[in-house]
């Protein structure tokens, strides 16, 4: 009785570690990785550019002020 269920436990176990690869779960896991790699790369782009146009915004006002300045004197 005993003896049987270690063998049921040791076949649950080596069947699931089988399912495992045999789905694909591990290649599943590796292009969700790569895909949030690259979701991350993506963000840290935009938030470069974000703060480059935020620069260009305020370096826009900067001239727009001195323009505004300069034409009523």
């Amino acid at each position: 009785m005993v003896q049987n269920i270690i063998v049921a436990i040791l076949g649950a176990i080596g069947g699931g570690i089988i399912l495992f690869f045999a789905l694909g779960i591990p290649a599943e896991i590796d292009y969700i990785d790569r895909r949030v790699t690259t979701l991350e790369g993506k963000v840290v782009v935009f938030t470069a550019l974000r703060r480059d146009f935020e620069k260009l915004q305020n370096r826009v006002k900067t001239v727009q002020e001195g323009l505004s300045k300069g034409g009523t004197t």
